[in-house]
């Protein structure tokens, strides 16, 4: 399956929150390439990769919509800075939930994904390669 026949078989909403999402994220992150892969449970959400590792991935399960993030995971002050308005949002520490995409203040998403962009996901990449 690929990005386009995932976003075919969503309903009005996921569709609204993955196409959104993934143009900010492939627009604002130009060393990712995506792909549809499994998260956590979830066996089909946009997996995100740099150099073959994972970097982000995003997810719909039956209660809500899943961002995840090995950059916020590995720098927590950018998961700080993000939950200043954040609203609804539920965080945890490598990913955040929310129910719609109006939970979504996506200039603040954006500058949120500028930021991770901005940071030298190298170290991650190696450690994960070291493990392999």
């Amino acid at each position: 399956m690929d990005v386009s026949d995932f976003l075919n078989i969503q309903n009005k909403e996921a569709k609204k929150v993955f196409m959104t999402l993934d143009l900010q994220i492939r627009q604002i992150d130009k060393t990712v390439t995506v792909e549809i892969g499994s998260i956590m449970n979830v066996k089909q959400a946009l997996v995100y990769r740099q150099d073959n590792i994972f970097k982000y991935g995003l997810a719909a399960t039956k209660n809500h919509f899943s961002y995840h993030s090995m950059v916020m995971y590995a720098y927590p002050k950018i998961l700080d800075d993000f939950k200043k308005n954040a609203g609804s949002i539920k965080f945890q520490k490598g990913c955040f939930n929310f129910k719609t995409f109006s939970d979504i203040n996506t200039p603040d998403f954006e500058e949120f994904l500028k930021t991770s962009a901005k940071q030298d996901f190298t170290p991650v990449i190696n450690h994960y390669k070291n493990k392999k």
